[in-house]
C-alpha cells in the first residue's frame, strides 16, 4: 500500500501511497506512524510520489494532481503548505524530482514538466555540497590546505530508535573529491570544543568531555598534524573552558 518513502532535511521519514501519507520521527519512535493532522486541509486521494523539495522538505504529489511542499518542523509541530500548482496537471505526477539548481520536474506517463527555480531560491546563489556523515550541533570548523576540519560533538538522533550519542571523530572534507572522511579519533568522547590551525596544524581546544552522560568542561588540547597523521599533547588551558571560540593569529592561538 505504500509506494514512496524519502526523509527530509530534519531527518524526518515520509511514505506514501494508496493509503496517503504517513511520517515517522525517529526521536518519537513510540509513536510510530501518524497522520498529519486534519486542520491542514491536505488534498484528499492517495499520494503518487515523494521527493524532497528544493528546500530539503517533503514534496508530494496526490492524485488529484496537487503538488505540495510539507515544512513539518520539530520544534514548532506546525505545518506549513506551499502550494506548488493547482493548474499544470490534470493527472497525478508518477515521478518526482528536484534539482540541484532548485527546479522541480515531473513526469506523467511520456510528459515531462519542469518548473523553475524562484527568483529568490538560494540555489541561486549557493551550491550544496555533501552532507556531514551525521547529525552533529554547535560545532565549529576550520580551513586548512583546501580542507575543512571539524572535530567531537553530540547528536540525539543516533540509530533507530534514536538516541543520544557523543563523537570522538576529527573530520575532514575535501573541497576537491567533496568527500567526508574520519581522519583522526581524539583522546576522549568531545563536544562543544573550539578549533583552530597553527603551523600547518589542527588545534583542537577545550570543550566538554562525556562524563557518564554529563558534559563536564575540559582545559586538555590535542593537535594534530595532518602530514604526520600524528596526535600530540598542546598546552592546557589555565581553565577549563567549554564552547570557546579560538583563532590564530600571528604564531599565537587566541
Amino acid at each position: 500500500l505504500w509506494s514512496s518513502v524519502i526523509t527530509d532535511i530534519n531527518g524526518f521519514v515520509w511514505i506514501g501511497g494508496s493509503n496517503g501519507l504517513r511520517r515517522l520521527n525517529p526521536l518519537e519512535s513510540d509513536q510510530g506512524w501518524i497522520e498529519l493532522p486534519p486542520t491542514l486541509s491536505l488534498p484528499t486521494g492517495s499520494v503518487s510520489a515523494l521527493a524532497r523539495s528544493p528546500n530539503g522538505k517533503a514534496l508530494v504529489c496526490f492524485s488529484s494532481g496537487e503538488v505540495i511542499e510539507i515544512d513539518y518542523s520539530q520544534k514548532s509541530r506546525k505545518a506549513e503548505l506551499t502550494h506548488l500548482t493547482h493548474e499544470l496537471l490534470s493527472t497525478a505526477a508518477e515521478l518526482i524530482y528536484s534539482d540541484s539548481h532548485g527546479r522541480v520536474w515531473l513526469a506523467i506517463g511520456s510528459q515531462l514538466y519542469r518548473k523553475e527555480a524562484a527568483s529568490g531560491a538560494w540555489q541561486r546563489h549557493w551550491e550544496l555540497l555533501n552532507p556531514l556523515p551525521v547529525g552533529n550541533h554547535d560545532i565549529f570548523s576550520v580551513e586548512l590546505s583546501g580542507r575543512l576540519y571539524t572535530a567531537g560533538g553530540v547528536t540525539a538522533g543516533w540509530g533507530y530508535p534514536a538516541e543520544e550519542h557523543w563523537f570522538d571523530e576529527l573530520w575532514a572534507y575535501d573541497a576537491k573529491t567533496q568527500v567526508w572522511e574520519v581522519v583522526g579519533k581524539l583522546q576522549d568522547e568531545l563536544c562543544y570544543n573550539g578549533i583552530t590551525t597553527l603551523n600547518g596544524e589542527v588545534w583542537i581546544v577545550g570543550g566538554a568531555d562525556n562524563v557518564d552522560g554529563e558534559r563536564v568542561s575540559t582545559g586538555a588540547v590535542q593537535i594534530f598534524d595532518p602530514h604526520l597523521n600524528s596526535w600530540r599533547q598542546g598546552p592546557t588551558l589555565n581553565e577549563a573552558r567549554m564552547e570557546p571560540v579560538v583563532v590564530a593569529s600571528a604564531g599565537r592561538v587566541y
